[in-house]
């Protein structure tokens, strides 16, 4: 499912708005966000950056309203991000940190996930996905290709499938995502994975 985005215009006191885990949880991706904030923040000192955080998270601007364990934990951080009427939203992504598992021990297979792109359809989505690799599962690429077909940037940073022979696989997996992001940059790179747009991130600024 694609869904199709009308944008209003934007205004200044818009807030950029994370989805994330966060600090105090023990978790690489927690730490890698609350470094990002600090990034970005700094790149754009007139507006806030917030983060929607799983219930651990802690801090100023931080709303811990992730619940994996509710089958419907999208809804509160959708109904929370509405009410910010975000300038975008940038979301990482790692399997753990958004499957629910039911009462028997079986996961949604991220469904959820999904189903909170779907809910944010009114306000432009980068995705920044952190298990991408080379040996992509059927159910991974298909999971990456709805991922994809409801964002509007995709921030992929595996040299393994840049490189690797599963390239042509993330071609047909990525399908028709507006804006494909690559780190770090190589003259290897493909173009032809369905992007309108690619953009080589060097550890200075964006190529």
């Amino acid at each position: 499912m694609t869904v199709k985005k009308s944008w209003s215009t934007p205004s200044s006191n818009q807030p950029i708005v994370m989805v994330s885990s966060y600090p105090p949880r023990l978790c690489g991706i927690g730490t890698f966000t609350e470094e990002a904030r600090e990034f970005i923040q700094n790149a754009n000192p007139k507006r806030e950056v917030l983060v929607v955080s799983h219930t651990e998270g802690q801090g100023e601007g931080v709303l811990p309203l992730i619940d994996t364990s509710r089958q419907a934990w999208w809804k509160p951080v959708a109904n929370a991000i509405e009410q910010l009427n975000p300038y975008v939203v940038h979301i990482e992504h790692e399997y753990g940190l958004y499957e629910y598992r039911d009462k028997r021990g079986i996961g949604d297979n991220n469904a959820g996930f999904l189903t909170l792109l779907n809910a944010l359809g009114a306000y432009p989505i980068v995705v920044e996905p952190h298990t991408i690799h080379g040996r992509l599962r059927d159910a991974e690429a298909d999971f990456v290709y709805q991922l994809c077909q409801r964002s509007d940037v995709v921030l992929f940073k595996s040299v393994t499938i840049r490189n690797g022979a599963s390239t042509g696989r993330l071609q047909d997996t990525a399908g028709t995502s507006p804006t494909i992001s690559w780190w770090p940059p190589t003259l290897s790179v493909r173009t032809d994975v369905g992007a309108c747009k690619i953009y080589l991130r060097s550890n200075e600024s964006w190529d």
